[in-house]
Formats: C-alpha cells, sequence, structure tokens
C-alpha cells in the first residue's frame, strides 16, 4: 500500500492508457477495469495484482478485448453481475453473470425482431434502488430518429427505445437517481427526465459509480463548467466551484471528503478535493491532492472511484491506474 498523500501505479501490465473503473459493492479491495483495445481487468486486492477476464486475443473469441470499454455497472443486489459498454468494436452492452468470465450481448435480439434503436452505446447506468433498472445512451444516432436512449426495467433481457431531450453529443451520459428520475449530462447541456435544466453540464460518459447523495443528503456531479450540488434531487443545480470550461470530469466520495479529477491536461490534469460540512452547507474550499506523477504530461483523469474500507482512492489516467492513500 502506498503511503498516506502518496500515489502508485498499479495498472495492468502492458496497457497504454486505462478507461473505466468500478468497486465491487460486497468484496472491499476488488476492483474491476475495462480499457481501450485492453479487455477487462479484475482485481482481487486493491490493484496489486490483475486478472484479465478472457485471455484469448482473437475479435471472435474475444470481442471485450478489441473494444473501448469505457462504462461498467456492477449490479449492487446480486453478486458477480456486471454490465459493460464496449464501443468502438463491438458496440453493445455485455452482460455477465459469472464474474467476467463469460458474456452475452444483451442487445442481440431473434431473427425477424427490430433491431434496437443503437448499438453503439456511450455508457450504462444502474439504479441505486433497483438493480435490474438500467439506462443506456447512444454513442451515435437513433435508427428511427428523434433523441432517444434505452432503457431496461429487467437486467438487460430486453431494452425498449425511451425518448430523450437530446440527441447524442460528445461524452455525454446518464444517471438515474430512482425509479421516476434520471439525468443527462454533456459538455452543453443537463436536463431531468423530459426537462432542460440549464446549459453547460458535465461528461456522464465518464461514470460508473452508483449516482447516490453525499453524506449531507446533496448530490454531486462534477463536469466541464464545475462541480455542481443539488439538494432537490436533481432539479435544480448550483455551481459550488469552477465555472465555465473547467475541465472537470469524475467524482468520488468518501464518508467525509468529495473528490473531482480534472479530465484535460490544458486546465492542470490532477485530483482536488473538499470536505463535507457537518452542517449541511456546500464544500466550497477545494484543495489539490498531491500530483500524480507523470500526469500531466500525457493527460488527465478519467474515472475516479474510492474503497471506504481502506481508505483508498484509485484513479484511471492516460498514464495508467493509480491510487491514492487517504486520511480521513
Amino acid at each position: 500500500m502506498p503511503e498516506t498523500g502518496a500515489a502508485d501505479q498499479v495498472q495492468p501490465g502492458g496497457r497504454i492508457s486505462a478507461g473505466s473503473l468500478a468497486l465491487d459493492p460486497f468484496l472491499s479491495g476488488v476492483l474491476w477495469s475495462g480499457d481501450e483495445r485492453g479487455g477487462l481487468h479484475l482485481s482481487p486486492d486493491c490493484g496489486k495484482t490483475w486478472i484479465r477476464t478472457n485471455e484469448d486475443d482473437t475479435f471472435e473469441l474475444n470481442p471485450i478485448g478489441k473494444s473501448a470499454n469505457w462504462s461498467i455497472a456492477v449490479d449492487h443486489v446480486q453478486q458477480g453481475v456486471i454490465f459493460l459498454s464496449a464501443g468502438y468494436g463491438a458496440d453493445v452492452i455485455f452482460r455477465s453473470r459469472d464474474w467476467g468470465q463469460t458474456w452475452v450481448d444483451t442487445m442481440d435480439v431473434p431473427a425477424g425482431s427490430p433491431p434496437p434503436e443503437f448499438r453503439f452505446t456511450n455508457n450504462v447506468t444502474m439504479d441505486p434502488e433497483d438493480h435490474l433498472h438500467l439506462i443506456t445512451t447512444p454513442h451515435s444516432g437513433c435508427q428511427s430518429g428523434g433523441n432517444c436512449v434505452l432503457e431496461t426495467w429487467d437486467g438487460g433481457d430486453t431494452w425498449k427505445r425511451k425518448d430523450a431531450l437530446f440527441g447524442w453529443i460528445e461524452g455525454g451520459g446518464a444517471r438515474i437517481l430512482n425509479k421516476d428520475t434520471w439525468i443527462y449530462t454533456s459538455r452543453d447541456h443537463m436536463s431531468i427526465n423530459d426537462v432542460d435544466t440549464r446549459s453547460g453540464g458535465g461528461n456522464d460518459q465518464f461514470s460508473n459509480e452508483l449516482f447516490v447523495p453525499g453524506p449531507d443528503g446533496a448530490y454531486y456531479l462534477a463536469g466541464t463548467d464545475g462541480v455542481f450540488r443539488s439538494t432537490d434531487c436533481g432539479v435544480t443545480w448550483k455551481v459550488i466551484f469552477g465555472g465555465n470550461s473547467s475541465g472537470f470530469t469524475p467524482r468520488a466520495m468518501s464518508a467525509k471528503k468529495l473528490f473531482v479529477g480534472v479530465q484535460w491536461k490544458a486546465f492542470g490534469a490532477g485530483i482536488k478535493w473538499a470536505a463535507f460540512n457537518a452542517d449541511g452547507s456546500a464544500p466550497m474550499t477545494f484543495l489539490d491532492l498531491p500530483e500524480i506523477p507523470g500526469l500531466k504530461e500525457v493527460g488527465g483523469v478519467f474515472f475516479l472511484t474510492y474503497d471506504r474500507t481502506y481508505d483508498l482512492l484509485f484513479a484511471s489516467t492516460e498514464a495508467g491506474v493509480f491510487r491514492m492513500k487517504i486520511s480521513e
């Protein structure tokens, strides 16, 4: 383990850059990491060692290993179930029910059935209150026109079109708050259900964790236009830090702290943090975490996730996967 405040690199060997990150909700220290053209890896020990879920290098037998695996949703009710958005290759949402050993294409339909509205997906998000309810957003248009996302209420067995306010925008993605509420953010817009709430927003393509409130009861987003806070279940949002073109993307939370990543090198790639206030007011003072070696030379932070058992913050970056010991 690194010393408190220090970062060490824990990416699987031979990888060029890191993509999606997700912690297992049942087993502390178990971490999933996707990669562009590198497959999906599982670490059982906080990143010390890694296991590739499929070793075959042919696309026919291992399409995950030949795709950009940029979004993961780990089931918080049924152990071992994982959903994976695999773009620029397979272009589907895969599902595994055995810890990633075998996978099925959830968008494959019987012969003669109409195809899904899209297969090239951006992100996949799971409902914190219903693990069978997921939404995936497009990285392209919808076949029958208009703007849409795909929604499932049966754990990916079937996907149905759901009209959306906005079409595909680079970096856009969805988050589910509950069965009645979902939000869509991109670099240009933010909407809740069918209502445009503001111009400008975030990059929720870079989101994996369940979208739940912080210890103060508020919801938080980190986006290209700053760090946002909502105290009314996503109906309205207020910028509490940063502003236009801040370059923020991922966010993670511990029991006491909020962490946000800076994706773009031009904005000083790194990680900032702020302490939650005991009185429930918005955290306003954001400080820099110690610098990740080599990060500012190659790019920024894509995903963040926090292991509360070991107080470890994990970051996926263009320089690989890093972990940092945090003092709570």
